[in-house]
């Protein structure tokens, strides 16, 4: 591509809206293109795709005869080189794109236009909200390729008039803890510097005029988001206040919005004119006739401005008050805008700024103090104190290493994700470099294990018997848990359970064989041989507890070989519970007992406790059901 000039421009003999135009591409002949743009007109400089050039999205320009006459090229808009249409003006979306008259014939139009730069991408963390800015990549930058960070030129001139004899702040909410405001005066209201419209567009930012593109980039510059206000229309003072409940607000997208009390607004005293942290109100843009603004810098409660940029839209401004502004910032970006706005828009900057600041805190670099062998502890590295010292140099914080065992840090208000020494620590290892920490295997304290056996055993027992193992959930539906016991006890509920139907520690595990049962029963199978080994849990006064326990639930038919299957009924079940406690050595020392408390869920005719030593230590019970016979037994 190049940079043409259109000699003649004659319209086409068989068509109503197509050119034949001779270009001066800065060869020896013009060349011959048939160009449709309703722009198009003899003596303008044009960008021209030659002969075998390669546009986005794969189109490839070849010579080539339209309605009979020879083209040899095209002249191309903005958006058929690659920037997308929602940057362009009217004129440049309709048509072809003219450029300046100081364009030379034949050179690089892309280069011309200053957009042969690079973009780069960046995925961040949330808690880098540093980053969403120039200046915080700079010092990122700089810490990586260890370069001096250059100082964002702030110097302007100021009349010796004083903003605060005119205009008035009043802030009547808590969510407001910083707000600046400055004027400048007689803008002029024009198209934006090259440079200017060209990294907003890289940065996915319409340019709109020269104004509100310096509001914009100075947001990009420093992370601080900016709002201007024609002064003209404001009635000499700016209220922060909370919205009132149903109130209006037409924001600058053309947008009615209802607000509630948990909005905060930016209002003239009489109605609002912003939404405080996320757009400003149509009442008050910049236009075309704006001469006068007000410059706003200021610092919102983060969680006010993420509710309400949930509700209403997510802006590029809102994004950034989310995560945290440093007040440093603050001061630092309305100084920019107007040295800005007096270079760039031939502005007159009105002396002194009125304050509203209750940030006193904010502004002092925090203190943390680290050992050295800290940061090795936990990294697993040999770190010299001197390259840990480094890095801090690096990130540009302060340091007080007058101590040989550990360092006083002062943390950068810039950096509002360091907090603990933790922080500093995960700073180290990344400046430091993760791949150049050599990997190892952890040392750690070990001791020879234990295996309980008796556990085992039992299982194996309950198999070689016939049963099968289930694993069941440990909790239950609060209803439940009382079922099938007589005993005093406190359920243990969930204070946050995931579902009510598993809100409540079990106590017993027979409700959880009970339910694998008519799981089975649903799906045909009638049979059931199932044992458990799990725990209960309990709650008796102030004393907790957990118990393990061994159940069993039996119904249908036992299988005790080939072609041997019995009918299930209280004494299998009954000698089965007798092989378990004689194969624990239980033998002549037990006993079935009546029990004294019947429970409602079981037959009274077919139940006995089991005592070893006197003591009861467990139910063989028949649980009560018209429809089939189910035995239990739990130890």
């Amino acid at each position: 591509m190049v940079i043409g000039e259109v000699k003649t421009c004659v319209m086409h003999p068989d068509s109503d809206h197509l050119h034949v135009c001779t270009v001066d591409v800065g060869e020896a002949e013009y060349l011959n293109i048939v160009c449709g743009a309703p722009n198009v007109k003899e003596g303008i400089k044009v960008i021209v795709a030659k002969d075998g050039a390669e546009l986005p999205d794969g189109v490839k320009i070849k010579k080539g005869m339209i309605r009979g006459q020879e083209s040899n090229g095209m002249i191309c808009a903005l958006y058929e080189i690659g920037i997308d249409k929602k940057f362009l003006s009217d004129e440049d979306k309709n048509g072809i794109h003219i450029l300046s008259d100081d364009a030379k014939v034949g050179e690089d139009p892309i280069k011309y236009m200053e957009l042969d730069d690079e973009v780069i991408d960046f995925e961040l963390t949330a808690n880098r909200g540093d980053l969403l800015s120039i200046l915080g990549m700079a010092y990122e930058i700089g810490a990586i390729y260890d370069k001096k960070v250059k100082d964002i030129d702030l110097s302007h001139n100021e009349t010796s008039e004083d903003i605060n004899n005119s205009f008035k702040l009043n802030i009547n909410t808590e969510n407001c803890s910083l707000f600046l405001a400055k004027a400048v005066e007689n803008v002029t209201i024009k198209e934006s510097p090259n440079f200017i419209k060209n990294r907003l567009i890289a940065s996915g930012i319409r340019p709109i005029n020269n104004v509100v593109d310096i509001s914009n980039y100075v947001m990009l510059e420093c992370g601080q988001p900016l709002h201007f206000y024609d002064k003209d229309r404001l009635n000499g003072m700016i209220e922060v206040r909370q919205a009132n409940q149903g109130e209006k607000l037409t924001t600058l997208d053309g947008i009615e919005r209802i607000l509630d009390k948990n909005d905060i607004v930016i209002s003239n005293g009489k109605e609002p004119i912003g939404l405080a942290g996320v757009m400003g109100g149509l009442s008050t843009e910049v236009e075309e006739t704006t001469k006068n603004i007000i410059i706003e810098a200021a610092i919102f409660d983060s969680v006010m401005v993420r509710k309400t940029s949930k509700k209403f839209l997510r802006s590029e401004a809102s994004n950034r008050f989310e995560k945290g502004l440093a007040s440093n910032r603050t001061y630092m970006a309305i100084e920019r805008a107007c040295k800005l706005l007096e270079e760039y828009a031939n502005g007159t900057v009105v002396g002194g700024k009125c304050v509203y600041d209750k940030t006193d805190t904010d502004k002092k670099d925090r203190t943390i103090e680290i050992e050295y062998r800290a940061i090795n502890d936990l990294l697993g590295t040999n770190i010299s104190k001197e390259e840990i010292l480094d890095v801090f140099r690096r990130l540009d914080f302060e340091v007080d290493y007058s101590d040989d065992k550990k360092a006083k840090i002062w943390v950068s208000r810039r950096r509002l994700d360091i907090n603990i020494k933790e922080d500093l620590i995960e700073e180290v290892s990344r400046i430091y470099g993760v791949d150049n920490i050599e990997g190892k295997l952890p040392v750690v304290p070990m001791k020879r294990g234990s295996r309980n056996n008796t556990i085992r055993e039992i299982r194996n027992k309950m198999v070689d018997l016939g049963l099968n193992e289930t694993l069941t959930y440990i909790l239950v539906n609060d209803k439940e848990v009382k079922r099938y016991t007589n005993d005093e006890f406190e359920e243990l509920r969930l204070l946050d359970p995931m579902t009510e139907e598993r809100n409540t520690l079990r106590y017993s595990m027979i409700p959880s064989l009970v339910k694998t049962y008519e799981y089975n029963k649903a799906h045909y199978n009638k049979d059931v041989c199932i044992f458990e080994i799990g725990k209960g849990f309990w709650k008796k006064g102030e004393e907790y507890g957990e118990d393990l326990k061994l159940c069993g639930l039996m119904t249908g038919k036992y299988y005790q070989g080939i072609c041997n299957n019995s009918q299930i009924d209280f004494y299998v079940i009954k000698g089965i519970v007798e092989e378990v406690l004689d194969f624990l050595g239980y033998s002549g020392r037990y006993s079935f007992v009546y029990p004294k408390n019947m429970i409602e869920e079981f037959h009274p005719g077919q139940t006995a406790e089991i005592s070893v030593n006197n003591d009861i230590v467990g139910v063989v019970r028949k649980v009560a059901s018209i429809l089939c016979k189910r035995f239990c037994f739990c130890i």
